[in-house]
């Protein structure tokens, strides 16, 4: 919450109806159970993802977006990522 604009600070958005706003604290969304427990592991103790598979996997995404998407991958360990909407607009 430390990089929310506080009430005494310019403001570079006109719209101020989105939440939270200072001094409202941020929203995080919870991983209930064993699932958020599989996703740390994964993507702390997971095999990792060569760039040549991340490559492979990455190969339909738009020019634009296809190292953003390598990158991802790698990181994440995910190659399913690769399919997402996101990389391919």
């Amino acid at each position: 919450e430390e990089w929310q604009v506080r009430s005494d600070e310019p403001k570079l958005f006109q719209d101020k109806t989105y939440v939270p706003q200072h001094p409202a604290r941020c929203i995080y969304d919870e991983i209930e159970g064993k699932e958020k427990s599989n996703i740390r592991r994964r993507l702390s103790l997971g095999d990792p993802i060569s760039p040549e598979a991340a490559a492979e996997a990455c190969a339909q995404a738009s020019d634009q977006k296809k190292t953003f998407c390598i990158q991802d991958v790698i990181a994440t360990g995910f190659l399913d990522l690769a399919s997402d909407g996101f990389y391919h607009s």
